[in-house]
């Protein structure tokens, strides 16, 4: 098949992917998407939150599918990027109502100096991610499908009820012997023993 039509159809998938970890807090909003990615700045942080929780069909109480580890969630996404299944790495990450109640509330981003609208930066952060994980199936070499390892720091932030490690990396072996560090994925959040990326951004 011709590469360049590979990369229309992964492309294709990803935005699927994006729009689908969306709809669930579409559900019953007559305004439709655009309801979703406009917050008028007037309104304090609290109405935001109030508001776009407001889009989520549902309240989760945890993280839903995810893993029981950070361990088994790293290697359900190398495994996952193997065999390059999005739906698979769709479940790994944090969706709508999740990042609505679980996430933002607690993070820096609903606080001054930053105070950076809970929609738009959902929506934002769902188009880099499709970005990024287009980049990711490109760039992807063995030494990354088949690492030595990971690292993240040693102690989470505290995010109500929600720790982060925000800085994790997979260890693979340079081309020189030495030990290289790669981020494939972004920050890794843990609520009630569940565990799931917050995006899927990389530095590819």
């Amino acid at each position: 098949m011709d590469a360049r039509w590979i990369t229309v159809m992964l492309a294709t998938a990803l935005v699927g992917l994006a729009a689908c970890d969306g709809q669930a807090g579409d559900a019953g909003d007559t305004g439709g998407a655009e309801s979703g990615r406009v917050v008028d700045s007037i309104f304090p942080m609290e109405e935001q939150i109030r508001r776009f929780q407001a889009t989520v069909a549902d309240t989760p109480t945890t993280f839903r599918g995810g893993a029981a580890s950070r361990d088994d969630l790293v290697d359900a996404f190398l495994d996952a990027v193997r065999a390059r299944d999005t739906e698979v790495l769709a479940k790994l990450v944090v969706d709508r109502g999740e990042y609505a109640f679980l996430y933002y509330p607690y993070s820096r981003f609903a606080e001054p100096p930053y105070e950076l609208p809970p929609d738009i930066l959902w929506f934002q952060a769902q188009n880099t991610q499709s970005r990024a994980l287009l980049r990711l199936f490109r760039q992807m070499d063995e030494r990354a499908l088949d690492p030595r390892g990971y690292r993240c720091e040693d102690e989470p932030l505290v995010l109500g009820p929600t720790a982060a490690w925000e800085d994790c990396f997979i260890l693979v072996d340079g081309r020189d012997g030495d030990l290289l560090e790669l981020r494939l994925f972004g920050t890794i959040l843990m609520h009630d023993g569940r565990y799931k990326f917050l995006s899927l951004s990389n530095e590819l």
